[in-house]
């Protein structure tokens, strides 16, 4: 009797992929836990309680401010006015002139660098915001062994508004499961914190992080 040593071959090893005896080389075991994470930066940023406070607040101030600008222009308005009975070319006339000169400068320059202020200002609190939502994002991730947070918008596409398609378009993420969304878990966090964002132009290296008990995934 002749042995076929191939077809015998190839039974053992169609057995031993059957029975477990030898895995696939493709096979591997997922450890456990979330690999990928999703976070929607625009929904945070629109619902954490203390960044719209301290947005609110800066809004206050300005007002206050533009009031006083507006003072100060109307006054140069009736400086300009009352120059107009004023001989063009007489002593008087030219002292009213180099005011008025002066005291718009003055103004323009001041409405610069409030207007400066203001922006940063602004640019210092979403930076302050940025780094805790960054922290939080961190220790979430690392107490459910996310190896990888992808950014994305999960906002519904104004078909009719052709930005949001471009970026709509441009988008890294194209379907993700919705257990993979980390976004309410991380305003939870932020909005459990009472501390003031500062809302200097600078905010301080030593940015309060939160602590620990963050709740696991689901």
């Amino acid at each position: 009797m002749i042995v076929n040593i191939r077809s015998i071959s190839k039974y053992l090893l169609v057995l031993a992929l059957t029975t477990g005896m030898i895995a696939p080389a493709v096979a591997q075991t997922p450890s456990a836990g979330h690999q990928i994470a999703i976070v929607d930066m625009g929904e945070i940023f629109q619902n954490c309680v203390r960044y719209k406070a301290a947005i609110e607040g800066m809004k206050t101030q300005t007002l206050a401010l533009e009031g006083q600008f507006k003072a100060d222009y109307e006054n140069l308005k009736k400086m300009a006015e009352e120059m107009k009975a004023l001989q063009p070319g007489s002593p008087d006339f030219r002292k009213r002139e180099a005011e008025i000169g002066k005291l718009e400068l003055d103004f323009k320059f001041r409405n610069a660098q409030a207007r400066k202020d203001f922006e940063d200002r602004i640019n210092g609190v979403q930076f302050s915001l940025y780094r805790e939502i960054d922290a939080v994002v961190k220790e979430i991730a690392v107490a459910n062994n996310i190896a990888l947070v992808m950014r994305h918008n999960t906002n519904q596409v104004n078909g009719n508004d052709p930005q949001q398609v471009l970026r709509a378009i441009n988008q890294s993420v194209v379907y993700y499961n919705p257990g993979l969304d980390i976004t309410k878990l991380v305003l939870s966090k932020l909005n459990a914190n009472a501390t003031p964002i500062p809302t200097g132009p600078n905010p301080p290296l030593n940015v309060n992080r939160p602590g620990p008990g963050v709740p696991a995934l689901k």
